[in-house]
């Protein structure tokens, strides 16, 4: 009896000290860099990938490098490009009228230029690392396994009167960690601050060098504002209300079916949703197996 309470003790305290372990210190950076957070890693831990593209925009847009008309058209006036988010954006936009500012804020929120703030985040120590939750969900199914077989272990030796009072003892510790399992309940989604992480939005919020609301108050000027206090703040209103519908625009998925010419070859291809210009695109329609639009719209993706 006394081996099968030591097979009892380990099962449920071993995995239980992991589980607080786990759950103790998911709020702590895996990295400590030292340095503060640039405007676009800020621009992030505020609104996600959706606020580096605004910001970029509004950055862009302000010193006169990219112009939108009243429409909501963008184009390239000066092709320069201070960091890999603004390349990105040149990358996605010409210097013609023909790039939407839905299309180009979708682009932007799925580029990998623009995507790699979060992992710049997380190198920060400002964001939990993405196997954080990963290593917490082990640790909880480990002891609850572990609390299971202690229970089990603890009401077999009850029926055994040479065994008392252990099994009440390990009666206890299985509902302490039962309890134990309740209070280090954790959930992490994707965007989770670490406490230097939710240190630091505070201080940016309440003193940091980007909390004057007034674009000419410090050198980034309108993107600051965005950066920090989100699209919501900006005080251009026309540019403000196109990017807050930019924001939730996302890209249509397109069917296409393919008719083929009496020589063999597919000769026409039909889209289902509608196209932003009237020519197909190689992306979607190869010019080996596709002549034209049925739709009478583009086929770009």
């Amino acid at each position: 009896m006394i081996i099968a309470a030591l097979v009892a003790l380990l099962a449920l305290l071993a995995p239980s000290a992991w589980l607080w372990h786990a759950s103790r210190h998911a709020h702590e950076p895996r990295v400590f860099a030292k340095g503060v957070p640039g405007l676009l890693e800020t621009a992030y831990l505020r609104d996600h990938w959706q606020g580096v593209a605004n910001t970029v925009i509004v950055g862009m847009h302000e010193d006169g490098r990219i112009a939108v008309n009243a429409e909501g058209q963008v184009k390239v006036v000066e092709a320069v490009a201070r960091n890999d988010a603004e390349r990105a954006l040149l990358k996605h936009c010409g210097a013609d009228w023909s790039t939407g500012l839905d299309e180009l804020h979708w682009e932007l929120r799925t580029d990998p230029a623009v995507r790699a703030y979060k992992e710049a985040a997380v190198r920060e120590g400002l964001l939990v690392a993405p196997g954080t939750m990963t290593a917490w969900r082990r640790a909880a199914g480990l002891q609850i396994t572990g609390t299971a077989v202690a229970g089990l272990i603890s009401l077999v030796m009850a029926f055994h009167v040479d065994s008392y009072p252990l099994p009440f003892l390990l009666m206890a510790l299985v509902a302490a960690g039962i309890v134990l399992r309740v209070k280090c309940h954790l959930h992490l989604d994707d965007h989770e601050l670490t406490d230097r992480g939710r240190e630091y939005e505070r201080q940016v919020l309440r003193a940091g060098v980007w909390t004057d609301p007034r674009p000419g108050a410090h050198p980034p000027g309108a993107a600051a504002v965005v950066a920090v206090r989100k699209v919501s703040a900006l005080p251009d209103e026309q540019l403000r209300t196109q990017l807050q519908k930019a924001a939730i625009w996302q890209a249509p998925s397109y069917s296409y079916t393919y008719s083929t010419s009496p020589s063999g070859s597919s000769s026409a291809c039909s889209s289902s949703s509608s196209c932003s210009s009237n020519s197909c695109s190689s992306s979607s329609c190869s010019s080996s197996s596709c002549s034209s639009c049925s739709s009478g719209s583009s086929c770009s993706s």
